[in-house]
């Protein structure tokens, strides 16, 4: 005889307390274990759309920058680079886990640390983008110039801690429902999820991963230099190693040689190109002078006069006035009308959406989207033989945070480089001239970089920075990404790096 425990016998019979503790032992209170049954189906949906997501926002955001794959790969030490990739992939396929197990969770009771955990996770990830050698989009938005190259490991960290922070809320929310709650605080790893319930101890003990990754986050960037490693695909200059001495005096001199107090003047005058730029849509004043305010460096009266009136003076890039002529020359080259934004690289590797590109979507002080003032008008009116001449010099101009020419203007000093040339080709100078001129806006724009360039040639060929054959010292054995580095890497092998004055400009406005 089977007993029925349903029936009405007062033996048999469950109060309504007695049922609700029986409920509660068998539900646990933050997420279910068991998985239902569509859960796989989900994780085969949610899982390859995380990665989807991860690697589009890595190409737009890293690869876009750079352009090309192989140039990531070429700039950077193969243990970065595939490093890199290796901890994407993985914080790409616990993103996927983790989201996957919790939109199917039965138990809605998510609690908050989850969350926070996650958003964490994805905090310290988009920080992570970028690279060490031009530096991360996220990092100049803020107008933290050194990019990546703040933290020992140059990103890398983060991308770890970003992997580890998803694997503590895999784990959590994997709990076994059986489990008690001190045996789920037993393992600070895995950093169970308890905000709205347990004791204080548990509450503790249950932040303090969180916790030490944002101390972490802060206290990296404060390690001495010497605790930082150089990810650079850095090739040693054949140039011999024996150990040589720079006084300070020199380095001294070296800085005035580089970027001169007096500043560098150029025989071209500005005429009313700011005018020109803001009836196109390129320059919206009101932004320029907040952008500048906002920064602590209002714009002098000559800056705004520049902007808005006819200027016969000529141009003079200075330590004062080096980034405002950084964006200038910038809405210059992405505004006026040229065949090498509409025939050239630019176009070649855009795949259909000029936007990609820093120089392009980076533009935010136009009345007009950046995409609409791409070389939508004509400000300069070049010749055949002044386009020419715009052509070859734009060819082997290189800047340091990449390995692309000028007539390749992915990003904004290259772009503002462009609008630079082609102004001085219209103004009749000659090809050794615009290197010349080429040459010393580089040094105002990438001081540290040319500074370095500057005491190599000091220390290995006996030559002041003037001396330096212009065409070589903005060529692509010297001045590109990889050929900087080449130099970099002697002067850090013959204790030679010194700090130049900061005024050159980040990768943003």
């Amino acid at each position: 005889m089977f007993l029925d425990p349903t029936n009405n016998d007062p033996k048999f019979r469950m109060d309504e307390n007695d049922r609700k503790e029986m409920e509660d032992k068998r539900v646990s209170p933050d997420f279910v274990d068991t998985p239902p049954p569509n859960f796989y189906k989900l994780t085969k949906v949610v899982f390859p759309l995380s990665l989807i997501l991860n690697f589009l926002l890595l190409d737009r955001l890293l690869f876009s920058k750079i352009t090309t794959v192989d140039d990531f790969l070429n700039m950077t030490d193969a243990r970065y680079a595939y490093t890199s990739i290796l901890l994407t992939l993985v914080t790409s396929i616990l993103l996927g886990l983790v989201l996957s197990r919790i939109l199917v969770s039965k138990n809605r009771n998510r609690s908050s640390l989850i969350w926070f955990q996650l958003l964490l996770a994805g905090g310290l990830f988009f920080l992570s983008i970028g690279c060490p050698v031009c530096g991360s989009p996220v990092f100049a938005a803020l107008e933290i110039q050194e990019g990546l190259s703040i933290f020992p490991l140059a990103g890398l960290e983060l991308k770890l801690l970003s992997a580890l922070l998803l694997w503590s809320s895999l784990k959590t929310i994997s709990r076994s429902s059986t489990e008690a709650p001190s045996e789920q605080v037993a393992d600070l790893i895995t950093l169970p999820s308890m905000v709205g319930e347990g004791s204080f101890t548990q509450k503790i003990k249950a932040g303090l991963l969180p916790s030490a990754i944002i101390i972490a986050l802060l206290a990296l960037p404060l390690l001495p230099p010497h605790w930082k490693i150089d990810f650079s695909n850095a090739q040693t200059n054949s140039a011999s190693t024996s150990s040589v001495s720079v006084t300070d005096e020199e380095i001294s001199r070296l800085i005035e040689q580089v970027i001169p107090t007096d500043g560098y003047e150029v025989a071209v005058a500005y005429g009313d190109l700011g005018p020109q730029l803001h009836n196109a849509g390129a320059i919206d004043y009101d932004r320029f002078v907040e952008r500048y305010d906002a920064g602590g460096s209002p714009l002098t009266e000559l800056q705004k006069e520049i902007l808005t009136g006819s200027m016969d003076e000529n141009i003079v890039i200075s330590r004062d006035n080096a980034h405002f002529l950084l964006n200038f020359f910038w809405a210059l080259g992405l505004t006026n009308q040229n065949p090498i934004l509409e025939q050239g690289p630019m176009m070649e590797y855009s795949e259909g959406d000029i936007g990609r590109f820093a120089s392009t979507g980076g533009w935010t002080l136009g009345q007009k989207d950046p995409t609409e003032l791409y070389s939508s008008t004509t400000i300069i009116q070049l010749s055949p033989e002044q386009q020419s001449l715009v052509e070859k010099v734009a060819s082997v101009v290189f800047r340091p945070c990449c390995n692309n020419p000028t007539i390749f203007p992915d990003c904004n000093h290259g772009m503002a480089m462009l609008g630079l040339l082609e102004l001085l080709a219209a103004n009749g100078l000659t090809e050794d001239q615009m290197l010349e001129t080429a040459k010393y806006f580089n040094a105002f724009w990438f001081p540290q970089q040319s500074l370095e360039v500057a005491t190599y040639f000091q220390t290995t060929k006996g030559l002041s920075f003037s001396e330096v054959d212009a065409e070589l010292g903005v060529g692509p054995q010297i001045f590109s990404g990889s050929g900087f580095q080449g130099v970099h890497a002697w002067l850090g092998e013959n204790g030679l790096l010194e700090e130049a004055p900061n005024q050159g400009g980040s990768c943003g406005v």
